[in-house]
């Protein structure tokens, strides 16, 4: 048996507010405290009166630079990033060392974050700075106007630079009073601890205008984004929905407000899997894009989120043509994006995904090689600690990994290992993702050994593994997959070494990934395939007939699992006959019955040409060794049976070959939809692969 390695590609997409490239990081909810008093009560309510009347910006902004840096003011330009998309104006030079900016920035309780970077007359960039948005809700909070200072993150050896600028607050009159961060994070408090006040407070916000609904569904899509709470996101998606009819759909904002709906429906679906939610994302997201003009700024966003919707839809139903508009508008996104924008690596990073998930449908060598060009240029257009950087080193080392298994080259997988070291060495030992990092670059090694039969590669793998095993809880899914892994590279030291502590090593790890798993979890069937694969290489080595017979059990429990993957299922089902027939033939005719059953489904899949060839091969060998089993019984009926339907799917394969469903889809589009979805359910019915995509 072939057993595939289990790997974590990453990728920021679901979930991530609408505007926002940082969806992931933790958002701190202020604790008001319990008042004690009425006079308490009241001091709050009347400082949140304050707050609401009032507007917060950052003004006075200016650009220092150190002494020896002063030649490097001349021409500087000043580029800021927000929700509003990007807004660049040339510095005025106002000493020696010291430039101003002549506009002011106002701040909105839903932005994420704030992206300033200087540029070069010639457009190079010299250095940026990223205020996230814990740190943008720390100055909606000021009380008097404040003075700041941030340190850019600079490019150049030997320049200095230093962003300045005042936190001022302007009163309001009660007519344009608008709600403070505050106000607002009180009010999606109150209405996640009681939802039937729902429908008064959206009701207290549609009078204030669509805005502020829509920046009350900004705050629930954070709030689901740390809970995973499918009430969060629902509340989100209302108060989008509310703000879209208030809004005239000639109103440029009504487009702002149908993306954020499209995007909360692609984070539910995440969640629910429920088909109306991605049909509904993938609406709203197709809406918004195609009402945004070439130059707006909002285009590039929406573009990309579009692709990566159907990304998602492309997963669960294996429709080409989903891919294919994946790539088209996630590419069209990174064309509109600005080669210095903030936001063009994790676009690229995402880009870089579907071009991976494309290739796994197709095998297009092509794909791949796009996969690792466009993580590869998210990587070098980063700095070092760019936060996501340890996910697009991690990536990118996987699809390095894939491609060494097409092509052979050894460089390839050094350079798999090169970037996911990389990753490792960037991220912090406790962080959530270190084991999903090391069970990668763990993989990367075992492979590596199966070419080179380096000893120094197997004892890395199961080094790392360990590791990865052990930074995990029981309750962890991680987990089992992690052990799993660990018995391959176990089991693959064995076949080198011939040492029985390694085969005992792989099935007492293969145990602990099965006694892990759950009874309906889709990859039981692959973790049993792999401890009946252990067994039965040790009954080789020790002709202990009670590993065979375990082995039999195991490939047993792996077969008729219900939820497993067919092709996994029916790998399996070929194990058992085979070792029953040579050491319980009784059970050998059920085993293969169970198989016969199994081909029939697989065979019937819309696959590739290269896999319909092979697949040519397998379904000959196993009906022959099954009408041999059944002869064996005196079973001749069930052997003609057997093989009359292993000729007439070997002609079906050929046939196949010779009309694939893309012509069915000239003659017919509705009907060939039709069959590739039925065909990816019946591969997918109830199952996933190993591998975790975020």
């Amino acid at each position: 048996m072939i057993h595939n390695r289990s790997r974590t590609i990453v990728d920021k997409d679901l979930g991530a507010a609408p505007g926002s490239h940082n969806a992931q990081e933790s958002r701190t909810v202020a604790d008001t405290g319990v008042a004690t008093s009425n006079a308490n009560n009241q001091e709050q309510e009347n400082g949140r009166q304050d707050a609401a009347n009032r507007k917060v910006v950052l003004d006075e902004i200016e650009v220092e630079c150190s002494p020896e840096g002063a030649s490097d003011l001349d021409g500087l330009i000043l580029a800021v990033f927000s929700l509003e998309g990007e807004e660049s104006a040339a510095l005025k030079k106002i000493s020696a060392t010291t430039c101003s900016w002549p506009a002011v920035i106002t701040l909105r309780p839903n932005m994420d974050k704030l992206t300033f970077i200087v540029r070069s007359k010639d457009g190079g960039e010299l250095g940026h700075i990223s205020l996230n948005k814990d740190e943008i809700r720390r100055f909606l909070a000021v009380q008097v106007d404040t003075e700041d200072k941030r340190e850019f993150q600079t490019h150049k050896a030997g320049l200095s630079l230093q962003l300045t600028f005042t936190i001022s607050i302007f009163e309001l009159d009660e007519r344009t009073a608008a709600y403070s961060s505050e106000e607002i994070e009180r009010m999606v408090k109150d209405t996640a601890e009681n939802p039937a006040s729902s429908p008064s407070v959206l009701a207290e916000l549609a009078n204030k205008g669509p805005d502020y609904l829509y920046d009350f569904g900004i705050y629930f899509t954070h709030r689901f984004e740390e809970t995973g709470k499918t009430d969060d996101i629902n509340h989100a998606i209302e108060a989008y929905e509310l703000a879209m009819k208030q809004t005239s759909p000639n109103d440029p904002a009504h487009a702002n407000y149908m993306h954020a709906a499209g995007t909360g429906y692609l984070s539910r679906y995440s969640l629910s899997g429920n088909t109306p939610d991605i049909e509904q994302a993938l609406s709203f997201l197709e809406l918004s894009a195609s009402r945004s003009k070439e130059g707006d700024t909002a285009l590039p966003e929406r573009l990309s989120r579009l692709g990566i919707a159907f990304r998602t839809r492309f997963k669960a139903t294996g429709d080409l043509v989903d891919i294919e508009n994946a790539i088209s508008n996630q590419q069209r996104g990174v064309w509109h994006t600005g080669s210095n924008h903030p936001d063009l690596a994790a676009r690229l990073g995402s880009l870089g995904n579907s071009f991976k998930a494309r290739f796994d449908r197709k095998g297009d060598l092509s794909d791949i090689n796009s996969a690792i060009d466009n993580t590869e240029r998210a990587i070098e257009i980063s700095p070092e600690r760019h936060e996501d950087m340890p996910m697009w080193l991690n990536n990118v080392g996987s699809f390095y990994q894939m491609r060494f298994n097409r092509t052979g080259m050894i460089e390839d997988s050094d350079n798999g290992i090169i970037h996911q070291q990389r990753a490792i060495d960037l991220t912090p030992k406790r962080h959530p993702k270190m084991a999903a990092w090391l069970n990668n670059l763990s993989c990367s090694y075992e492979i590596r050994f199966g070419r080179t039969k380096e000893a120094a590669d197997i004892e890395k793998a199961i080094e790392l593994q360990t590791q990865a095993v052990g930074m995990t809880r029981e309750s962890d899914m991680l987990k089992p997959m992690c052990l799993r892994n660990l018995g391959i590279s176990y089991h693959a030291k064995f076949r080198a070494t011939g040492h029985l502590v390694d085969i005992d090593n792989a099935i007492k790890r293969h145990k602990q990934a099965v006694e892990l798993t759950p009874e309906g979890h889709a990859d039981l069937s692959s973790r049993l395939g792999a401890l009946g694969t252990s067994f039965h290489r040790r009954f080789k080595h020790s002709a202990d007939k009670i590993d065979v017979f375990n082995a039999i059990a195991s490939f047993r429990r792996a077969a008729t699992h219900p939820t497993g993957r067919p092709s996994t299922r029916l790998s399996t089902a070929r194990e058992w006959g085979l070792l029953c027939r040579q050491h319980q033939p009784h059970q050998s005719l059920e085993a293969f019955r169970v198989a016969i059953e199994l081909l029939s489904q697989v065979a019937g899949l819309e696959q590739t040409v290269q896999k319909r060839h092979r697949s040519l091969m397998d379904i000959s060998d196993l009906t022959m060794s099954a009408a041999a089993a059944a002869m064996d019984q005196n079973e001749s009926g069930t052997a003609v049976e057997w093989l009359e339907q292993g000729r007439c799917l070997v002609w079906s394969q050929m046939n196949q070959l010779r009309t694939p469903a893309d012509r069915l889809q000239v003659h017919d589009p509705e009907l060939a939809e039709r069959f590739l979805r039925v065909a990816r359910a019946l591969e997918e019915s109830g199952s996933r692969q190993e591998a975790n995509f975020f």
